[in-house]
């Protein structure tokens, strides 16, 4: 399941995902991300992994399309959760993202908010 949360800042975004994300999720889910990104531009994203059990193969073959769509649409991904395994997909999803992306730990939800936060600094690749 894939769950929008509620921010403040205009250009940041946040999603809890948890169990097992199938194609029926991002059916949902990527036209809602498409429309963010339409609507503000650049964004920050938070995914906050909650009892998360991965992808089935449709649903990571979506993931994979959409980020070879959108590379420069991301200045930055936080993505929390817990574990080597969840730590590892951060870094698996590093070369398809021209944005910095970084892991967290639960406990470390403040600080990843806070980093998504900061000025980023650059602009994104061919600007």
């Amino acid at each position: 399941m894939i769950e929008q949360l509620p921010v403040q800042e205009p250009d940041l975004v946040a999603f809890r995902l948890s169990g097992k994300l199938s194609h029926a999720d991002y059916q949902t889910f990527l036209p809602r991300l498409e429309s963010l990104i339409q609507e503000r531009g650049r964004l920050s994203v938070l995914l906050e992994l909650a009892d998360f059990h991965g992808w089935d193969l449709e649903a990571a073959w979506e993931d994979f399309r959409f980020g070879m769509a959108h590379p420069n649409d991301f200045a930055r991904i936080a993505m929390v959760g817990h574990g080597q395994l969840q730590h590892w997909m951060a870094r698996m999803a590093k070369p398809f993202v021209n944005g910095e992306v970084k892991f967290f730990e639960h406990e470390d939800l403040g600080a990843a908010r806070d980093w998504l936060r900061e000025p980023t600094g650059a602009s994104p690749p061919g600007f």
